[in-house]
This record gives structure tokens, sequence and C-alpha cells, in this order.
């Protein structure tokens, strides 16, 4: 658990991924308002060298996130990608 800016950070699942060379977590964040959405983090070392990213308030519904993080790993998408698969992902849901 972290706390950041008035948000509390969980990290409530992680995938890993090319002999745990590839990470996926599941991540919650809490507000001072009690509010709580769901992220993403992808952390690599494949490359000789650690990348990380996240994609924070994906949604306030947890099990579509866990879908994502599914996702993600079944298709071995890197750090540098995931805010645009991410984009891609929420921009799915508003797809008329």
């Amino acid at each position: 658990m972290t706390f950041e800016r008035g948000i509390i950070m969980n990290t409530l699942k992680t995938i890993a991924t090319a002999q745990n060379r590839l990470c996926y977590s599941l991540t919650e964040s809490i507000r001072e308002d009690g509010s709580i959405s769901y992220g993403v983090k992808a952390v690599t070392t494949l490359f000789g060298t650690s990348e990380e990213a996240a994609v924070e308030d994906i949604s306030s519904d947890r099990q579509i996130v866990e879908k994502f993080v599914d996702l993600l790993a079944d298709n071995l998408v890197l750090p540098s990608t995931l805010t645009e698969v991410a984009e891609e992902f929420v921009a799915s849901f508003f797809t008329v």
C-alpha cells in the first residue's frame, strides 16, 4: 500500500509472465472522499533495464479492469505501449 496525493494505492492482483520478467498488476485507488477506482501497472526487465508504466482510473468496476489485466498478460503488452492499449480498451466501451 502506498499513499500519494491524498490517495491510498493498493496492489490487488499480479500476473507474472516471461519467467517473471514481465508483470501486470491490478491497482486500487481509494480517495479521501471514499471513492474507489481501478487501474493497471506493467513492469518489465526483458531488455536488460527496468521499464514501468501505470494507468490509473480506468474504471470503478473492478471486474472490467481485472479482465483488462488478463488481456494484457495474454498478449504480452509492454509498458511502453500500456497507455495506448488502455486508451483503446476504454474507447471500446463507448463505441456506438
